[in-house]
């Protein structure tokens, strides 16, 4: 059985980090002079492993899982511009508003009341493809 500083040195931390791994339950709290430097060190070790695994509450590995997360998600939609499979919305209304110039017109006018009842209720995807159809036909 070993004092505080003693498990800290052992550990290559400080006193006071030894002190909030002791808080966060990492490593069991016994009084003065009464810890057990070999529980203290499998403790602390499993607490490393469990961090850089992404499993523990390290703020540092969750934020590179984010972090990958985000660029798979990335490389995904590049990959589906890509192959054409998707295309940007901003390029969905500069063709729309390119080929017809008096679609949006169209469309408040057909929302407006000119048009049955089921065209009252479309979203601005059924906006572009109503467009579509009356331009290239079903």
């Amino acid at each position: 059985m070993v004092g505080r500083a003693i498990v800290a040195g052992h550990l290559d931390i400080s006193t006071t980090a030894l002190r909030g791994l002791i808080e966060a339950k990492v490593i069991d709290n016994a009084e003065p002079g009464e810890m057990d430097l070999d529980a203290s060190r499998v403790s602390y070790i499993r607490h490393l492993r469990a961090g850089a695994s992404g499993r523990g509450g390290d703020s540092l590995s969750r934020e590179r899982a984010r972090l990958a997360s985000e660029q798979a998600d990335r490389a995904a939609r590049e990959n589906k511009l890509a192959s054409a499979e998707v295309i940007e919305r901003r390029d969905v209304i500069a063709i729309m508003t390119a080929g017809f110039p008096d679609a949006k017109g169209w469309c408040q006018t057909k929302a407006n009341g000119s048009a049955p009842r089921q065209l009252k209720r479309f979203s601005s995807d059924n906006a572009v493809r109503t467009v579509a159809e009356n331009f290239f036909g079903s």
